[in-house]
């Protein structure tokens, strides 16, 4: 497309057109500008479209060439021309895979540094830390060779230096970054860690279980909360045994407990921000999918033993059959009005809540928070104004827990939620010195702490030690004090009639007014009553 016909031309799939079918936009040769890459975009990219086009980035392999697809996506995505519909205009819809100057890139790209300099080896790269001096990445300080903190997170910059390097080292370390990219959406995406903006439910069928619920309505507004619950038919993506048998990286163990097996992939180490220690993450595949989990070095170990494929084989094949076509799933979702609920929502995850869209089979489109179905029990209990009071310990423990709330028991005894030594715990609070004596023997965890007598629950089973103190002091109350705004009364606002102002002023005396006007003229009605100015006289 010539910069005259990028100004001009109007490609898209206009609602006045006859071919209103999705255009795909081909970009075989990028602009040098950023900016005027994004003029051709918006030829095909405008107002009054039926539907939005797909962009296509043509390149080669050369690891250098993909700075100049990183910076048109991103500029893109932050100008907010393909967009998810939130406010995080920086995820560029179906350029993701192409945008590396995010945090994600970033970090990943500070992962390969930092290694490179501790001395990993790299696949078809006989030294990569050869090849980071060429690059000039690498500064030598008081005879350490070190690369400087602003250099390990400036994508720009790695991207640019790379170009520097012969194509056989240009592509094996850009081969390796981009690996490591990869692999920290995928782990970020498992663990639920990923804020992907607003995502589309995708499925064959999504139907309305139920009738949709009315948990909140604002005392101000009259919005609604409401809740759905969604029946979904999702097309299955199961991992073949012939891929992963084939697979060089993959690894197959057998569960020591049934005798099922897994594949395993080596992925990212990893830091404990506690203590600093650095462990190794596995990255797991079942027959019903890839990366369904991820587990340390140590875990895996303790539960699986590895076979050799060949063991697997049968096994797995079976298990692939059992696969159907499509799976039902079912997905809770809030609607309507979530911000005076927000902050109770936040109380249950500690993680980005994820926002989702779907359209119904009967046409209904639906927007709101995704929600597990381990918080429908919580949430249902709350909007009803929980009428039954916690009585087992496995929901003293969630009201503890989750909602960080006190759950108040018989004779003044409290459980409710610690920080002891940086750990957060479940306490047990007594109020006399027989309370002490007794929780003594129950197995708790008992601290002296500046003379105090304290009672944790242990890590272990704290389920089972709370049942013993349930047993002599029975649940009475919860200390409901997370969401001020549902519980505080609402005052109907009332007209008021204005004011007259006249009947609201006291008039003088006539000797008062008379001893502060000396020899002044004092005005006074028809009736002799004296005015303060002449305006009532008027």
């Amino acid at each position: 497309m010539s910069e005259v016909a990028s100004t001009g031309d109007s490609l898209h799939a206009g609602k006045s057109v006859g071919n209103q079918q999705r255009r795909l936009h081909i970009a075989a040769e990028l602009k040098w500008s950023a900016d005027k890459q994004i003029q051709d975009f918006g030829r095909t990219h405008r107002t009054g479209q039926v539907a939005p086009p797909v962009y296509l980035l043509v390149f080669t392999e050369l690891g250098g060439e993909k700075r100049f697809s990183s910076t048109i996506a991103r500029r893109l995505g932050n100008m907010g021309a393909l967009t998810k519909g939130d406010r995080r205009a920086e995820k560029a819809g179906n350029l993701d895979k192409y945008n590396l100057e995010s945090r994600e890139g970033r970090s990943a790209l500070s992962v390969v540094l930092t290694g490179i300099m501790k001395g990993r080896e790299i696949e078809g790269l006989e030294d990569p830390k050869q090849a980071l001096r060429d690059m000039g990445l690498v500064k030598t300080v008081d005879g350490d060779e070190q690369i400087p903190d602003s250099e390990k997170t400036n994508i720009p910059r790695f991207l640019n230096r790379l170009l520097s390097l012969e194509v056989d080292r240009q592509n094996a370390l850009f081969d390796y970054f981009y690996s490591t990219f990869l692999e920290t959406i995928e782990y970020l995406k498992q663990k639920g860690k990923l804020d992907d903006g607003m995502e589309d439910l995708k499925a064959m069928s999504v139907a309305v279980s139920g009738t949709p619920q009315v948990l909140n309505s604002d005392p101000l507004t009259g919005a609604k909360t409401v809740y759905y619950k969604l029946e979904l038919k999702v097309a299955t993506t199961p991992a073949r045994y012939l891929d992963m048998a084939a697979s060089e990286i993959h690894q197959f163990y057998q569960d020591r407990r049934d005798g099922s097996f897994i594949s395993v992939r080596r992925t990212l180490s990893h830091t404990d921000p506690e203590t600093g220690e650095r462990y190794q993450m596995f990255s797991i595949t079942k027959p019903s999918g890839r990366n369904v989990a991820y587990l340390r070095e140590s875990e895996l170990n303790q539960r699986f033993r590895i076979v050799p494929k060949t063991k697997a084989e049968e096994w797995w094949i079976k298990e692939e059959t059992k696969i159907p076509e499509f799976e039902n799933r079912t997905v809770h979702i809030l609607s309507g009005a979530l911000l005076p609920i927000w902050k109770y929502l936040k109380t249950l995850s500690h993680d980005a809540l994820n926002i989702v869209r779907t359209t119904t089979d009967d046409g209904t489109r639906l927007v709101g928070v995704k929600i597990s179905e381990e918080w429908v029990r919580d949430i249902r209990q709350h909007f009803g104004l929980r009428s039954n009071i916690p009585a087992t310990a496995n929901e003293v423990l969630r009201v503890v827990d989750f909602e960080k709330n006190s759950v108040n028991l018989i004779d003044d005894v409290t459980v409710r939620s610690s920080r002891f030594q940086g750990q957060l715990l479940t306490e047990i609070c007594p109020s006399t010195f027989e309370q002490i004596r007794e929780l003594r023997g129950m197995g708790l965890v008992n601290i002296v702490q500046h003379g105090r007598q304290r009672f944790f629950l242990p890590q272990e089973s704290p389920g089972l030690a709370l049942e013993k103190v349930l047993f002599l002091y029975p649940p009475e109350s919860t200390s409901i004090s997370f969401l001020p705004e549902l519980q505080a009364a609402t005052e109907e606002l009332t007209k008021q009639e204005p004011v007259n102002l006249p009947e609201w002023l006291i008039e003088p005396s006539l000797e008062f007014v008379t001893s502060l006007g000396g020899s002044a003229k004092v005005l006074v009605d028809q009736n002799g009553i004296p005015l303060l100015n002449e305006t009532f006289a008027i």
